[in-house]
């Protein structure tokens, strides 16, 4: 009986010193800064393009937006263009969204010797705005306006909106849609060439 007691005693000595070994914990930390940098615009690009129907915009190479040749339409009584312009004012670079100022100064005027009008009187100005996605809209707060009316005409950041940029549409009047004290070319206006320039100046604070 003592043997078989003996032995027992032996077993849990032997289950006790195997027991695992208790250690003590250990810990680390690190904060990690993760960032990520949207360079901001480094320059503004001012580019006029050229649509001619329903065919591609074209962009112009130079300065001169001619609305020539015109053609004379005997229905209408009026000469008609068949091809308008648009100006694009972006940033480049980064984001950002210039203000946009505006001035037309009338030109050579072959009615004068009549006390006729000049080409302020015979196109107009759509003001609107091109969003991330291409749609474009008209600007609410600056109506269609004549040339001549465009006289240091400002378009704000505020006015577009974010991602979006100034679009500035040209074309002669040849139908009723024209503001107020507009006029077409006709016959009754001298033959020569009326010209003005139109200044278009983008500022990124």
């Amino acid at each position: 009986m003592r043997k078989i007691t003996l032995i027992i005693t032996l077993l849990l000595g032997v289950i006790l010193i195997a027991a695992p070994v208790s250690f003590a914990q250990v810990n680390a930390t690190k904060t990690f800064t993760v960032s990520a940098t949207i360079p901001g615009a480094t320059g503004i690009s001012i580019n006029a393009y050229n649509v001619t129907g329903n065919n591609n915009p074209v962009l112009v190479s130079g300065l001169n937006l001619s609305f020539d040749p015109l053609t004379y339409d005997p229905v209408n009584y009026i000469y008609m263009p068949d091809h308008y312009f648009y100006i694009d004012v972006q940033a480049t670079g980064g984001p950002g969204t210039p203000t946009t100022t505006l001035t037309f100064t009338q030109g050579s005027n072959p009615n004068a010797a009549n006390s006729g009008n000049g080409l302020g009187w015979k196109g107009a100005l759509t003001y609107a705005k091109v969003d991330s996605l291409g749609a474009v809209n008209l600007l609410p707060t600056h109506p269609k306006e004549l040339f001549k009316d465009v006289n240091g005409d400002v378009v704000l950041p505020a006015e577009l909106g974010a991602g979006s940029f100034f679009r500035a549409y040209l074309g002669l009047n040849v139908d009723s849609t024209m503001p107020a004290g507009g006029e077409m070319f006709t016959l009754n206006d001298a033959a020569g060439v009326y010209d003005g320039t139109l200044l278009v100046t983008a500022t990124i604070p």
